[in-house]
């Protein structure tokens, strides 16, 4: 910019040199050319009216300044046509930036208008003959969701548990194994050679039926009420659930979120449509920095919960995983792993975390 301002000043800077001394000229001319000269080709003593001379003499050199004169004035217009083009121009964007800030702006409080209006009853109960309800309201009301999936997802690790005996028993160390034993046979003290005749006698049936099949002798069915029983299986679930293939546990963050909309659906249907719409409105705007580190640093780690199960589920798009990838929306949760079965470790919620915003969920 600067440059072309030096470029225009050298112009007008040259017209007005170039009128200057062709005024100066018009008047020096008429001298010139009537002084007296020996040489006959200059001497304008026989010529007409010393005015025709003069006037003869001048015209020409004062109608060049006039029209450069001319030309500077239609230029020096041009160019405040420009700055008042650039300045408009300047003040549209500046207009357009405010108002995409008020829409930002009005976007997160619509959303946190949501949370704050989000209420929630659960049933708490002490005994078979007390039943008591308790309200959740706001902040409180989504904590409380927030817990509904980790106790989901927990009381879903006792199938996990079931599954992965019959899929991958021999991955599983002996650990799980004197879980099993003890919870079956209570009052014995699993050996070794138990434990690993167990394991030997499940990968010794080939087929998922048949080890499926056996594992209902010593854990039951799968409607079983025995506490120790599931609560081994269950451990079985919490301790390979970031080991395992997200293939196996896919169907877990699906039906959990399914199942906890069928209650909460009013709130994470709107939630959920309006983080989207702002996520769509930051990535439409090229510089969307200042937006997105707002965003990020006023966002509250249940919604990061929140928006990690959505991804997980079918419900979420791909252009919005894909979003949430692409602003690293998600990469501060290892801060909340308390808050996830078996308490990950960063490493464990980065792989878990890269699997669920891949380009598409397996089904």
């Amino acid at each position: 910019m600067n440059l072309e301002n030096k470029k225009n000043d050298k112009i007008v800077i040259g017209l007005i040199i170039t009128s200057v001394v062709l005024l100066l000229l018009s008047f020096i001319a008429p001298l010139l050319f009537t002084e007296f000269t020996e040489d006959p080709r200059f001497d304008f003593n026989k010529t007409g009216a010393i005015g025709d001379t003069i006037g003869g003499l001048m015209n020409p050199f004062i109608a060049l300044a006039g029209v450069f004169i001319t030309f500077l004035a239609f230029y020096m217009q041009l160019k405040a046509n420009q700055i008042q083009i650039s300045l408009f121009n300047k003040n549209q964007k500046e207009q357009t930036r405010l108002l995409k800030e008020q829409m930002f702006f009005r976007l997160l409080e619509n959303i946190n208008q949501r949370i704050i209006n989000f209420t929630s009853t659960e049933i708490a109960s002490d005994d078979l003959k007390k039943e008591e309800k308790e309200e959740f309201v706001s902040y409180k009301a989504l904590d409380n969701l927030i817990k509904r999936f980790f106790y989901k997802i927990d009381y879903k690790c006792i199938d996990l548990g079931r599954r992965l005996l019959a899929t991958i028993p021999e991955k599983l160390d002996n650990t799980q194994y004197f879980k099993i034993l003890q919870a079956s046979y209570p009052g014995k003290f699993p050996t070794k050679e138990t434990m690993e005749e167990l394991k030997q006698s499940l990968i010794s049936r080939t087929t998922y039926e048949e080890r499926w099949e056996y594992i209902k002798t010593f854990v039951g069915s799968t409607d079983s009420k025995n506490n120790d029983q599931n609560e081994a299986l269950k451990s079985i679930g919490h301790v390979q659930f970031y080991k395992i293939d997200f293939k196996h546990k896919e169907n877990i963050y699906i039906s959990c979120y399914d199942e906890l909309y069928k209650k909460y659906g009013g709130f994470m249907d709107g939630y959920t449509k309006n983080i989207s719409y702002l996520m769509n409105f930051i990535d439409q705007d090229e510089n969307n920095d200042f937006f997105i580190d707002y965003f990020k640093s006023n966002i509250s780690t249940q919604e990061l919960i929140l928006i990690y199960y959505f991804c997980a589920s079918r419900k979420s798009s791909q252009k919005f995983r894909e979003q949430i990838k692409k602003y690293q929306i998600l990469d501060d949760l290892y801060l909340s792993r308390d808050r996830f079965i078996d308490s990950p470790s960063q490493n464990e919620l980065a792989i878990e975390i890269e699997n669920i915003l891949k380009k598409s969920i397996n089904r």
